[in-house]
């Protein structure tokens, strides 16, 4: 992994400009710019193999069952080692209050006791006593280690879905990923006609869905949804469901001149999470900065 870094410096010239937008939410982007800014480069720098790649694609397109979920694809143990042994003190550098709980865990990579198979199941919500097991000679909470092994391999999660083809239209109506079956992070409407697409909060991957519609409960009934925004910034939105209390941030990018990565999109939207959730919504996923206290 040794191409320029010209991903994680397009993510810092993208949070240079929130800073000098929104610079109350400086905590924020102190917290989690180096592990973004590093991401990006483990995500440029990755190369999942192509046979993986041709199985997700050969899979039918069944509406409801992710392509992925069961057998998405892990780096090998000597990539994942190295993607850990910049991830993790990426993760210590913005919150340096974890470096203690940390340390043990890259240590149980480096000696084989967590692996590639392992990170992956427990990001995609599997695992579940396996999860527990592990997190106990660490001493930490399971959903701490959850969150650890969802970071190490969300790079190369998105690199994957990045090389898979955009879904024909209507081919997937569910509110949930048809890679990974992962709930969005975002909401983006794009295009001329406005389309909406969703992106995945695991593996970026996006897809067409219906615009009047809550991805969390499906309803339509358009007294159940709401749309919040600052009148100053109206591109920038929290798609409310009164019948599921969920939410969702959203962006409309049509008439928008420069658009940053969705990751950095939602560090400046922080505002919008929290007024839905002193709203009493709560986000259809959970992320890094939308965990509000």
């Amino acid at each position: 992994m040794n191409a320029e870094r010209t991903a994680s410096n397009r993510v810092r010239s993208a949070i240079e400009q929130l800073r000098s937008d929104s610079p109350q939410l400086e905590a924020i982007y102190t917290a989690f710019e180096e592990l973004l800014a590093v991401e990006a480069d483990v995500r440029e720098e990755s190369r999942p193999d192509q046979a993986a790649i041709d199985r997700i694609q050969d899979q039918p397109i069944t509406d409801g069952v992710p392509r992925a979920a069961q057998d998405f694809p892990v780096p090998d143990t000597e990539t994942f080692k190295e993607m850990a042994r910049r991830l993790i003190p990426a993760m210590s550098h913005g919150l340096p209050n974890l470096t203690a709980e940390l340390e043990p865990i890259l240590a149980a990579i480096e000696d084989g006791r967590i692996t590639p198979d392992v990170c992956m199941n427990t990001a995609l919500g599997r695992a579940t006593d396996e999860l527990n097991a592990l997190a106990e000679p660490f001493d930490v909470q399971p959903e701490f280690l959850r969150f650890v092994c969802g970071r190490l391999v969300k790079a190369w999660a998105e690199k994957t879905a990045s090389l898979l083809g955009e879904l024909p239209e209507g081919a997937w109506t569910k509110g949930y990923c048809p890679v990974c079956g992962s709930w969005p992070d975002l909401s983006v409407i794009e295009g001329v006609e406005g389309q909406r697409k969703l992106h995945c909060s695991f593996c970026g991957y996006k897809w067409r869905f219906n615009r009047l519609m809550c991805p969390a409960c499906e309803t339509e009934d358009m007294d159940s949804l709401e749309v919040i925004f600052h009148e100053d910034r109206t591109h920038e939105r929290a798609e409310l469901c009164h019948k599921c209390r969920r939410y969702v941030l959203s962006q409309d990018i049509r008439n928008v001149a420069s658009q940053p990565p969705p990751h950095v999109a939602a560090m400046g939207m922080v505002y919008l999470d929290i007024i839905a959730q002193e709203k009493g919504f709560n986000p259809i996923a959970p992320t890094l900065t939308n965990a509000i206290e």
